[in-house]
């Protein structure tokens, strides 16, 4: 099985985080920007993500080589919510997804799988039944020797996960 891009690592953990945020949840599952709010949710994520990736770099398996920064990535997120779910967040959260989002590339800049590695199982704690995979982060690692690469780990954690759409989780990374 082909071994994830870089790239293609921080996308998928990205789009988690944005999964696992409450606010984004709630305002996509109850309409509050009108009709298609789940929609909305799927275009807010994969903007996020392109901003982080397609924008910053031109391939799509980018090599993540400029910086972001969680400032820009707030400022988008409450624009975003603003204009398509006309939500105002008091809470801060637009904040803390942010941060985590550039901690999250950064680590990826710098192939800090533990990291990466580390902030799954996170996520994985958050999900709902139906988007856990079929083991957990930790279960996969704990499964193989310690001798193992983090290459290998980390290709067997992204071939024996099958996340379904994330719908109702929490935002607490």
């Amino acid at each position: 099985m082909k071994m994830p891009s870089i790239g293609e690592i921080f996308e998928d953990s990205c789009r988690r985080i944005l999964e696992c945020w409450t606010a984004l949840n709630l305002a996509a599952e109850n309409n509050w920007g009108g009709e298609n709010g789940m929609e909305k949710r799927k275009v807010l994520i994969q903007g996020v993500v392109d901003y982080c990736l397609s924008s910053k770099c031109p391939s799509a398996s980018a090599s993540l080589e400029e910086q972001v920064y969680a400032d820009e990535i707030r400022d988008a997120l409450v624009h975003d919510l603003e204009h398509e779910f006309h939500l105002l967040l008091d809470d801060d959260s637009e904040t803390q997804v942010a941060s985590e989002i550039a901690r999250l590339h950064t680590a990826c800049v710098k192939g800090d799988l533990d990291y990466v590695l580390a902030l799954q199982q996170r996520l994985f704690k958050f999900s709902t039944s139906e988007s856990k995979p079929l083991e957990s982060p930790l279960e996969i690692l704990e499964a193989h020797s310690q001798d193992a690469s983090d290459a290998e780990l980390l290709d067997n954690y992204t071939d024996r996960t099958d996340y379904a759409e994330t719908e109702n989780v929490r935002d607490q990374l």
